[in-house]
């Protein structure tokens, strides 16, 4: 059998990563029966078949078949089961290990407070940046980006790098916000991303002084 072993390495919980296979070769003299290929082990519901020309088959000396497997993690951490040939070869049955490591994108957020001072009635400041990074090691993916809290009609998002966004590990998205006060005093809302990661939505406040000067 080649491999012997299989690596899915990370996937997102709860998403189907790309189909990985095992070959099946006859290096004997007779005929090579496979009765059956089943998985079997710890997290066997999280590796399925999607492929199998070996089970029931016989291959002739120098034959080959294949069998394909994907890998849907339930649940955060590494995963393994075992994809397990019954044949009549010697030492039947076989076994390929399996693993895989579920996975899941962290949202972070910089900076997480935004203070715009003091800004005349109706004027708007300079835009400022919050940058959202997936500190995780599976694609993030942003849904919305949305201004919320007690006075959003004060504050306006410039521009919207991240609605909508795939964020791959390690890379970043960018929404500027401005602060434009209807109102005397201080204002404040929050700038809220929602996404897959955990703890979502998450959160940058935002704060600014309406003034007359």
């Amino acid at each position: 059998m080649t491999p012997t072993t299989l690596d899915f390495g990370n996937q997102k919980v709860n998403t189907t990563g790309t189909a990985r296979s095992i070959s099946v070769s006859n290096g004997g003299m007779a005929n090579l029966s496979v009765q059956s290929v089943a998985i079997a082990g710890t997290n066997a519901a999280e590796f399925s078949r999607v492929n199998d020309a070996c089970s029931g088959a016989v291959l002739s000396p120098g034959a080959s078949c294949t069998v394909a497997v994907v890998f849907r993690p339930t649940a955060t951490g590494t995963r393994t089961a075992s994809l397990v040939f019954t044949d009549n070869a010697p030492g039947s049955p076989h076994a390929v290990t399996m693993s895989g490591v579920g996975a899941v994108p962290m949202a972070s957020l910089s900076p997480t407070a935004v203070d715009f001072g003091s800004a005349r009635l109706f004027t708007a400041t300079a835009a400022r940046p919050i940058t959202v990074t997936n500190t995780g090691v599976v694609t993030l993916v942003v849904n919305t980006v949305a201004l919320a809290g007690t006075n959003p009609q004060d504050f306006a998002i410039v521009s919207n790098g991240c609605a909508g966004a795939s964020v791959p590990a390690g890379g970043s998205c960018t929404i500027t916000v401005k602060f434009q006060p209807r109102s005397l005093g201080a204002r404040t809302a929050t700038r809220q991303v929602t996404d897959d990661a955990p703890g979502s939505p998450h959160s940058a406040s935002l704060r600014g002084n309406g003034s007359l000067l």
